[in-house]
């Protein structure tokens, strides 16, 4: 048997209809899946697994910080100053 669960935890990009994008996951996939691994481990049934998976996927946020701006391939975002020595 097979279950899939998204876990969409960046908080960057709003949860909306019309965004290209949507929630990705981030940082927070490796704590799933590292907590639905020991419940397997412990011989949890999948439901319960899956369960686990919706409660921890719908209340987990990352938040994600950087020292620069974001690079996107062809796609000027945003120039910034040049840091003065």
């Amino acid at each position: 048997m097979v279950e899939m669960t998204l876990v969409g935890d960046d908080c960057s990009l709003p949860v909306s209809s019309i965004s290209k994008v949507g929630r990705r996951g981030l940082a927070g996939t490796v704590l799933v899946h590292k907590i639905l691994g020991a419940q397997a481990c412990l011989g949890a049934h999948l439901s319960d697994i899956v369960k686990t998976a919706e409660a921890i996927g719908s209340s987990l946020w990352t938040v994600g910080v950087s020292f620069s701006s974001c690079s996107i391939p062809a796609f000027v975002l945003l120039q910034l100053p040049p840091r003065p020595h």
